[in-house]
């Protein structure tokens, strides 16, 4: 049996073979590129990292977003203080209709996507907790790629091994 796991990235290019996809555009109007998630066993690009699932919906509304994006060469692992006091700010005062963090590899830290809807304006996602890991980018997000994250766990925030945060369980497995 293979494990599907969902799997995000930016790209320079609409991904023709992604789940669900949409461009996102900088808050100053500037193109910033394409994020793309795909639901399959491996990595579709070198630079994907692990997301929760229940961020995506390929019939979601345009939405403003707060995305932090970790340099692949940069190691910041989940239990980095820096990571644990961001996911408690987020489960303790959560505006946000979409929260995931993204994971390299079971320990690794790779960033995260935090997200509003529309009507919510660029104001929605500028306090973004991730800010203490790294510098944020703040996008317009096209329609087709955000979904709503369930309740956050609470209290505690601890992860699944390997998983994105809140990811509540281990990935389900599925026939190859």
């Amino acid at each position: 049996m293979s494990t599907t796991r969902c799997w995000f990235a930016l790209v320079d290019h609409q991904p023709e073979s992604a789940w669900a996809a949409a461009e996102a555009i900088r808050d100053d109007g500037r193109p910033f590129g394409w994020l793309g998630v795909w639901q399959r066993p491996g990595k579709p690009t070198r630079d994907s990292v692990l997301a929760d699932p229940r961020a995506f919906d390929t019939s979601g509304p345009p939405a403003w977003g707060s995305l932090v994006l970790v340099a692949a060469h940069v190691r910041v692992i989940f239990d980095d203080p820096a990571v644990q006091r961001a996911r408690q700010l987020v489960a303790q005062y959560n505006p946000f209709s979409v929260v995931t963090t993204f994971a390299r590899d079971a320990s690794t830290f790779g960033g995260s996507l935090v997200a509003a809807r529309d009507a919510a304006g660029p104001a929605a996602v500028a306090e973004d907790p991730f800010w203490l890991i790294a510098t944020p980018t703040v996008i317009h997000i096209s329609p087709g790629l955000i979904g709503r994250s369930p309740p956050l766990p609470a209290p505690v925030i601890e992860r699944y091994g390997g998983q994105p945060w809140p990811v509540d369980r281990f990935p389900a497995d599925v026939d190859p």
